[in-house]
């Protein structure tokens, strides 16, 4: 007698998939102001999620805290001490993280206004801007000044001893040399515009091979591919590439049924050919 089999049924649940926009950092018809506008949206984007993250506010509160714990119970000056310490260390480095950002930034920036003056054109809209954080509401939550980094350094030297403890040991030269770090930090945060003065196609000025090579840039079409654990499960109809963004716009929104979570999602982006399709790239989708 055969065993009896019992079957399960395997309940399926609703994902849905919602592709506004894409972005391309990279396509064959870019041209050198493309190239440089797409590693200066890279810059930006790893920029300002520091920023956002808010690491070094966070740093100089706990420094502070420290310092004020330093004040209130003298006895534990030691351990109090070292934990300050680290945290300057800490805050040091994400000060060179955020500055060497900066300065790549500046001088990816340049570069883009150097080109522009050559070429006697502006092909993307790309406008970076120094603000000042001391004529900002908005300073507290940025940066701190460089003028509040004395004041928080003359504290902790104050309060803990620590430039007096280490002046005759090998300590001290490096000591030095976070101060001058934390102390060298700008003044300035940069902020990214898309408000650059185009040199648009009806402009004498602009030569025919860049007026012929936008106007390729508006022939492209893309189309995507939705991929879900290696598997095919959707196509989304070409659009167009907007100049000069180079952005798709998809405005598509899925529902699949799924038995399983999916581990991998993403979308493929090919561009319509007459006799054959190109592939551009592979973008991963979050999923929750």
């Amino acid at each position: 007698r055969l065993p009896q089999m019992e079957h399960q049924q395997v309940r399926s649940v609703e994902m849905k998939v919602s592709l506004a926009r894409v972005a391309l950092y990279n396509h064959p018809l870019f041209g050198p102001e493309d190239r440089l506008y797409a590693q200066l949206r890279l810059l930006y984007g790893e920029y300002h999620r520091q920023l956002k993250a808010q690491k070094l506010n966070y740093l100089n509160h706990r420094i502070q805290v420290l310092i004020n714990s330093v004040k209130r119970a003298p006895k534990e000056n030691a351990t109090l001490r070292t934990d300050s310490m680290k945290s300057l260390c800490s805050l040091a480095t994400e000060v060179q993280f955020v500055t060497r950002l900066a300065e790549s930034l500046y001088t990816t920036w340049n570069q883009i206004k150097g080109l522009r003056q050559h070429q006697n054109f502006i092909s993307t809209p790309a406008k970076l801007v120094a603000i000042n954080v001391h004529h900002t509401c908005q300073s507290s939550t940025i940066l701190r000044p460089s003028s509040s980094m004395k004041q928080l350094l003359d504290d902790f030297d104050t309060q803990t001893g620590y430039w007096t403890s280490i002046r005759s040991s090998n300590y001290f030269p490096q000591y030095k040399r976070l101060h001058r770090l934390l102390l060298s930090s700008s003044d300035f945060v940069l902020k990214l515009y898309t408000t650059a003065e185009l040199t648009y196609d009806d402009n004498v000025k602009l030569p025919i091979e860049e007026l012929r090579r936008r106007q390729r840039i508006r022939q492209q079409r893309i189309y995507a591919i939705l991929i879900a654990n290696k598997h095919r499960v959707a196509f989304i109809q070409a659009a167009s590439i907007e100049w000069p963004a180079f952005t798709v716009q998809l405005g598509h929104s899925l529902r699949l049924k799924v038995c399983r979570r999916a581990d991998r999602l993403s979308i493929q982006l090919w561009q319509r050919g007459i006799a054959f399709d190109t592939y551009l790239a592979t973008v991963p989708v979050p999923t929750p």
